[in-house]
């Protein structure tokens, strides 16, 4: 073989490395586009589980507070380890008991939500608050939820952690899913639900860049939803 075809075999060789590796690369950012956005709040102990911990203050069902550190653990969303800063030793404490807790400067509800591939039971599973205040017309909450790893080519982590966003609002008994039939197809449930808020809804209705999801719109989805729960806890303020 002559140097030219040898030089010409390494720059192929160079050329189909690089493509391969822009592939890949645009295969994570896709995935991870799909999975939603990172989290900086979680934490892994050393058997692969996912927590969150830290001080905090918890408002109980029956109007009172307590603070200390608060652990709650994603494979359980339906309680939490709180140990008060007046007391010796933590308790277990379940969702039907508390009203709200404030974790790391977050606010976690205990949510009623139609049942689905993440519900634990009949309990309320706590959830983040996105939106600002609880009395909103539009609610969104953001669940976090651990779950057994089932896929073979990643066997080294025992278990994977799910991310959902749910919607409440004013007048619904239930959080649902965002990606539920509740809202598909999107732009006709959707703008039907922010109807008092008619320039809202035509945005959505109309499809406009911003206000629409797509099949796999992964993490952009979520961004759609988000905005259009501000526009509508602000409307007509």
């Amino acid at each position: 073989m002559n140097l030219k075809k040898i030089t010409l075999s390494v720059v192929a060789l160079l050329l189909l490395g690089t493509s391969a590796m822009h592939a890949q690369t645009k295969l994570l950012d896709k995935l991870k586009k799909f999975a939603g956005p990172s989290d900086e709040l979680i934490k892994m102990d050393s058997k692969g589980n996912y927590f969150l911990e830290d001080n905090g203050t918890v408002f109980f069902a029956d109007n009172t507070q307590q603070t200390g550190v608060i652990h709650f653990s994603l494979d359980e969303p339906t309680k939490i380890l709180f140990h008060p800063a007046d007391k010796m030793k933590p308790e277990l404490v379940k969702s039907k008991l508390i009203h709200h807790f404030i974790l790391a400067g977050k606010t976690f509800y205990a949510v009623t939500f139609k049942e689905s591939s993440l519900a634990i039971g009949k309990e309320k599973s706590f959830m983040e608050m996105v939106n600002t205040d609880i009395n909103d017309k539009f609610k969104l909450f953001y669940l976090r939820q651990q779950n057994i790893n089932k896929e073979k080519q990643f066997q080294n982590t025992p278990f994977i952690l799910d991310h959902a966003y749910f919607v409440q609002f004013q007048d619904w008994e239930k959080a649902h899913d965002s990606q539920d039939l509740t809202f598909i197809p999107f732009a006709k449930k959707m703008s039907e639900y922010v109807k008092d808020c008619t320039e809202l809804s035509k945005k959505i209705s109309d499809k406009e860049d911003g206000y629409k999801v797509s099949m796999f719109g992964g993490n952009a989805n979520n961004e759609v939803v988000n905005r259009i729960m501000q526009e509508y806890n602000a409307c007509g303020k």
